[in-house]
């Protein structure tokens, strides 16, 4: 059932963004998104970012132990990359919200709130999160200025 539901998420999603592939990706858009569209986006980013590693990790062995390698090559690699191990798309989802409710952060693109929000469910401070954050801000107003 769940991957019923992540493809069929994952198809609504691609199709609304196909059909509005001039938008911009930011928190304007997050915000205006309907919800089936933002869990798509959750589910999305967060297969592709298991799959990445998976793919990375795989050694084409299947035996216990070539999975045991694999799992841990696969924790090694989330850590390193601070990605977080165990969330729920609800969770991923909020923190997206949370993020994007303040105006500050609107122009912001998607991957780069998305990364603050991995950082968050790390466990990172919220003042490493807002020093993200304001660096970000910064980086949107000088190419909003050039």
């Amino acid at each position: 059932m769940r991957i019923i539901t992540v493809v069929c998420c994952t198809l609504l999603a691609s199709a609304l963004l196909c059909a509005q592939s001039d938008s911009v990706w930011d928190g304007s858009w997050w915000n205006s998104a309907p919800a089936a569209v933002r869990l798509g986006f959750v589910i999305g980013w967060s297969e592709a970012r298991y799959e990445t590693v998976a793919d990375m990790c795989d050694n084409g062995d299947t035996s216990r132990s070539g999975q045991a390698q694999f799992n841990a090559c696969v924790q090694k690699t989330y850590k390193a990359l601070s990605i977080p191990a165990n969330y729920t798309y609800g969770q991923f989802e909020d923190g997206m919200d949370r993020l994007y409710a303040d105006y500050r952060n609107r122009l912001i693109p998607l991957q780069f709130i998305a990364e603050e929000v991995e950082k968050q469910i790390n466990g990172e401070s919220d003042q490493q999160i807002e020093t993200g954050l304001e660096a970000y801000r910064k980086a949107v107003q000088q190419t909003q200025s050039q």
